[in-house]
């Protein structure tokens, strides 16, 4: 497991408590922080981990006496709400339904560093570019799509549709973007 991995599971184990955080009885920061780390973790890598997120300052604490009160820093959420993001996954079918699934947008430019996550996002899942802001994927994932889309702040600039029927010209493309279709 890298570090970034190891960084994301103990965020998410913070996260998992919610807003309040976790309470944890230990003699320094760096022992709070290994005991909410999974025990299977090698000794290194949660170390590594410990130190990054201090580093980044990804938590927020407070303790009194040997109890330390650890809560996600606004860029723990960040990051946590991020490593969310890039497990959305979709799922592929065994029988292709024979309809397209359509994402388009139009973001302005004061969100362009929006837009350029939210593009790379939708390259990862496997979308293909049909048009300047216009992709196409075959199999179902608004869900996931949507997911993205709210973590990106895009709701208003983006649409989603089904499509049963498609040009011949554009369907080519789509065909040679999807040879297993």
């Amino acid at each position: 497991m890298t570090t970034k991995d190891t960084v994301n599971v103990i965020l998410q184990q913070i996260g998992s408590e919610g807003l309040s955080g976790m309470k944890v009885h230990a003699h320094s920061l760096t022992a709070a922080l290994d005991r909410i780390a999974p025990a299977d973790l090698p000794e290194l890598s949660r170390d590594r981990a410990v130190a990054e997120i201090k580093r980044q300052a990804l938590i927020e604490v407070t303790h009194t006496g040997s109890i330390y009160h650890i809560q996600l820093s606004v860029k723990g959420v960040h990051r946590l709400q991020r490593a969310q993001v890039e497990r959305v996954q979709i799922a592929r079918p065994d029988i292709w339904d024979n309809i397209w699934r359509m994402v388009t947008y139009d973001v302005p430019r004061a969100q362009s560093a929006q837009r350029r996550l939210f593009t790379r996002q939708l390259e990862r899942l496997g979308f293909t570019m049909l048009r300047e802001s216009v992709w196409f994927h075959p199999y179902p994932c608004f869900q996931g799509v949507e997911e993205i889309i709210s973590y990106c702040g895009l709701q208003r600039y983006v649409t989603l549709a089904e499509i049963r029927r498609i040009d011949n010209v554009s369907l080519a493309k789509l065909q040679r973007a999807y040879p297993e279709l």
